[in-house]
């Protein structure tokens, strides 16, 4: 199974290149987060529609990303924020975004 998370991803890939100023920017800032899990989640459900991946993988995929969401997100924001020593005083995530994300998985879920 194929597991889309471009967030993580992108923290690969920033942790690989070292000082990519926006790619530092895209994996701290609140909506391009949001941006982020949204279009992975729509990813999934085109390519369960489209006949490119099975139902069970769907869903595997989208609970994984929403228990990243959950329980992982920030902690890796953070790590992320650690990187570039002088970012420091940065806000935890806000509650409610992480909340329409994880409604938005919910819901696709759902649609399966």
């Amino acid at each position: 199974m194929e597991y889309i998370n471009s967030y993580l991803d992108k923290m690969r890939t920033l942790l690989e290149k070292g000082g990519d100023r926006e790619l530092f920017h895209e994996l701290i800032d609140e909506v391009s987060i949001e941006s982020m899990f949204i279009s992975d989640v729509k990813r999934v459900y085109e390519k369960y529609r489209s006949g490119e991946i099975r139902e069970e993988d769907a869903r595997k995929n989208l609970h994984l990303l929403k228990l990243y969401v959950i329980s992982q997100l920030q902690k890796h924001r953070k790590k992320v924020l650690e990187f570039f020593d002088e970012v420091k005083d940065l806000p935890e995530l806000d509650a409610e975004m992480v909340k329409r994300i994880v409604e938005f998985i919910e819901d696709a879920e759902w649609q399966l």
